[in-house]
């Protein structure tokens, strides 16, 4: 009986120990307070600024995880929940969804568009949007549970409708819009049954809007 006691304070002692150490293992990125970092993390080498998420608190990344300042402030800090990261405005009942999936910074942008190119994740990255840091990505909706946990994502939007396939603003500067049947009061032209050649400088290649209906017959460098 004594020993059966010995060993369950044992294992409880050894469970308590590893969660304490789990707990101290802080994502890359987490949430601050915005007057806790200005005071105490603004000039502190461990932390980077990432971000403003809400007018009293803001994104860091944890550069060294044994820093005196994370122990001590453990409070302060906080983990980015998953429904932290994602609108649901747009979401439609569709296999398929296109989504804008916003990362932190240039190193957590190329490490979330490598995943895709290794296959970890469904989908395809449809076009990369460095100045926001972002990736355009066609993906289903299991996928999109799958991205929220990792710490690269700092937020996903799903596209509205008339974003997720035609390029709207650059049809509707050029008055494609008074063409294409998708439009409202457009012409109905479909262009079906109808070829078109183009002859340009430069490399030659494919566009999100044309998908499989482009074929480059020759390219030549100029």
């Amino acid at each position: 009986m004594i020993k059966n006691i010995k060993y369950k304070l044992l294992y409880g002692f050894l469970f308590c120990a590893l969660n304490i150490s789990a707990q101290t293992k802080w994502p890359s990125y987490t949430l601050v307070s915005t007057n806790f970092y200005l005071q105490s993390l603004l000039n502190s080498t461990a932390f980077v600024y990432s971000g403003l998420y809400s007018s009293d608190s803001c994104y860091v990344k944890i550069l060294n995880q044994s820093s005196a300042l994370l122990k001590e402030n453990a409070s302060a800090f906080q983990t980015i929940r998953s429904s932290q990261k994602i609108n649901h405005q747009w979401q439609t009942k569709d296999s398929f969804q296109f989504i804008d999936v916003a990362c932190f910074d240039d190193e957590s942008l190329n490490s979330l568009q490598n995943a895709f190119v290794l296959k970890q994740y469904q989908g395809t990255v449809l076009y990369k949007r460095p100045i926001s840091l972002s990736l355009r990505i066609k993906t289903n909706l299991n996928e999109i549970s799958l991205l929220l946990a990792n710490e690269n994502v700092k937020f996903i939007s799903f596209l509205p409708p008339h974003v997720q396939e035609i390029n709207f603003v650059e049809r509707s500067n050029h008055r494609v819009s008074q063409f294409a049947p998708n439009f409202p009061n457009a012409s109905l032209l479909t262009g079906k049954g109808v070829s078109l050649g183009e002859w340009d400088g430069g490399d030659i290649g494919r566009h999100i809007d044309f998908d499989s209906r482009l074929t480059v017959v020759k390219k030549l460098g100029i």
